[in-house]
């Protein structure tokens, strides 16, 4: 081995040691992985179920067992890469350790007691996949899943250096939900569900104007349309690549995977509900990139300011949404803030959204909540 690669694998092994510590510290059922490729699975508490339960074909889809009953964790590749973990939420990742940083942020599962938690780093080039043949109810199906990421390019973690070579060029990492046959068998489909951009990993001590701060996606629902292999038995590949040998340090984490259904019909409602908000406050909203009619608030019968599309996807489509801050009023002093994405006819919420969007699907509504504040 080169001593240039022998440097960086050993730079990437103190992130490994440091995200492990963070991971062990965000709960006592999870121990510190003594190596690389293990499979780690803390002791479960009580609550975990001790029969892996099957919902749509799906077995285990929220890790209530505490392992990964039903699921298959695979580190494929050239590279050397950590195995997905369990976790019972029990502590906090933080994110944000000095000035100009993001505040800190504590996260944990979306559903039930336990969430599959992917240290996404080590010394590619490779993959971590979890994954799990499905037999697919007949009719239209969309796959739905919780997801969450954070990451940062800085070369110090909790004031320990982790990048002493320099500043390292890093590549895109890349969250994708990859559809094969049966067993594993040819990739029928792949979709992109995240990018973790690149750029140059900054050694300890040093700045660089163009390096991204520390990032949190935030609680995120990702949806791919399986209609097409309604009926078939498929196999479903979370894959997370890492494609470099670099000290960058990224987590990731994987919770309430789940089959629904679309509605009988075709309509479906989005709207933007702006509390403390009024009248006439303008909503734009985007369907697959391209810009609908922008709306305009008016109270509604709860006395919110809201506006509403209807649309009639086929399928499943990606919306996004903003809303401009009421005339007369002073940037510098208010904010509108997205305080929850939720599906009432799908019965979700997330209460701590990363982005103002989602993927909808027929017969549902959509309901995406700012709150007008004062800085």
């Amino acid at each position: 081995m080169d001593r240039k690669r022998y440097g960086e694998k050993a730079a990437w092994a103190m992130v490994l040691v440091a995200t492990l510590f963070v991971l062990a510290r965000l709960g006592t059922a999870l121990p510190v992985a003594a190596q690389t490729g293990v499979h780690v699975v803390g002791t479960p508490t009580p609550t975990a179920t001790s029969v892996a339960p099957v919902v749509d074909g799906i077995m285990n889809p929220s890790f209530e067992t505490g392992d990964f009953s039903g699921w298959i964790v695979d580190t494929g590749g050239e590279g050397d890469l950590p195995s997905p973990v369990i976790w019972d939420g029990e502590g906090s990742i933080i994110v944000g350790q000095g000035d100009g940083e993001p505040p800190q942020s504590a996260w944990g599962p979306s559903d039930g007691a336990y969430c599959a938690m992917v240290p996404w780093l080590g010394c590619g080039p490779g993959v971590i996949r979890i994954m799990q043949d499905v037999t697919l109810p007949a009719g239209p199906r969309i796959l739905l899943f919780d997801y969450r990421a954070v990451w940062a390019l800085m070369g110090e973690y909790n004031s320990a250096p982790v990048a002493p070579l320099g500043f390292l060029p890093v590549a895109d990492r890349a969250f994708d939900l990859v559809i094969q046959a049966a067993g594993g068998g040819g990739e029928l489909a792949r979709h992109r569900i995240l990018t973790l951009p690149g750029g140059t990993v900054v050694p300890a001590g040093e700045t660089l104007d163009d390096v991204p701060p520390q990032e949190d996606t935030g609680l995120m629902v990702g949806a791919v349309d399986l209609s097409d292999y309604a009926g078939q038995t498929v196999r479903l590949v979370f894959e997370w690549s890492v494609p470099d040998c670099r000290p960058y340090l990224a987590i990731a984490m994987l919770d309430n995977v789940r089959l629904v259904r679309p509605g009988d019909h075709t309509r479906t409602d989005v709207s933007v509900i702006v509390y403390g908000g009024w009248n006439d406050i303008p909503a734009r909203l985007w369907v697959g990139g391209t810009e609908q009619e922008t709306l305009y608030t008016a109270t509604n019968a709860f006395g919110d300011a809201q506006a509403m599309w209807t649309l009639y996807p086929t399928g499943a489509w990606p919306v996004s949404v903003d809303v401009q801050l009421p005339a007369g009023l002073d940037p510098d002093q208010w904010e509108l803030k997205l305080v929850r994405v939720s599906s009432p006819t799908l019965g979700y919420s997330n209460d701590e959204p990363g982005a103002a969007a989602a993927t909808i699907m027929a017969g549902q509504q959509y309901q995406f909540v700012y709150q007008l504040i004062s800085k």
